[in-house]
C-alpha cells in the first residue's frame, strides 16, 4: 500500500519549490555514468529530492521528483519501449511517469515537453515542469552541452 495518495502527490508537484543548494552538478559514476541529486523545498515546508542519471554513451537520460527518497511524483525519461499498466499501451519514445497508489510510478504517458537532445536543457525543462524556481542556483553544465 503506497504511503503517498495520487492526490497528495499532485498537490506536492503543484507547489512552488526552491533548491537547498547554490550548485547543481552531475557527479561522475564508474562506467563513464553521471549522476545528479539535490533537495528541494516547496513552499509549505516539505522537502523532497530531485535526481538525474546520464549515459553519455547511449544519450539516454531521465529525471525524478521525489517524495521520502522513494515515491515518484514526476519522472521523465528517454528510454522507449515502457508499458502503461492503466492504457496497456507501449510508449515508444520519451515519456513521464506519475504516481498511482496501485501501480507506484509505472504509469506513463508520451511527451514531448521536455528536451531530449539535451540533459542541460531537459533538466531545465523538467524543473521548470515541476515548478522548481532556481532563483541564483547555477546549473553546472555537461563538457559539450549547453
Amino acid at each position: 500500500m503506497a504511503v503517498l495518495s495520487h492526490d497528495e502527490a499532485e498537490h506536492l508537484f503543484g507547489l512552488k519549490k526552491t533548491p537547498l543548494t547554490d550548485s547543481i552538478e552531475w557527479q561522475p559514476l564508474e562506467g563513464g555514468f553521471l549522476n545528479l541529486q539535490f533537495a528541494v523545498r516547496c513552499e509549505d515546508g516539505t522537502g523532497l529530492d530531485v535526481r538525474g542519471w546520464y549515459n553519455p554513451k547511449t544519450g539516454k537520460y531521465g529525471f525524478a521528483l521525489l517524495h521520502a527518497g522513494v515515491y515518484t511524483i514526476r519522472r521523465w525519461d528517454k528510454k522507449s519501449g515502457h508499458r502503461d499498466p492503466i492504457s496497456h499501451m507501449t510508449i515508444r519514445g520519451p515519456h513521464k511517469h506519475y504516481h498511482h497508489e496501485d501501480f507506484g510510478d509505472s504509469p506513463a504517458s508520451e511527451t514531448q515537453d521536455v528536451d531530449s537532445a539535451d540533459v542541460n536543457r531537459g533538466l531545465r525543462d523538467f524543473l521548470k515542469e515541476c515548478k522548481v524556481e532556481l532563483g541564483k542556483t547555477v546549473i553546472r553544465p555537461l563538457l559539450g552541452s549547453e
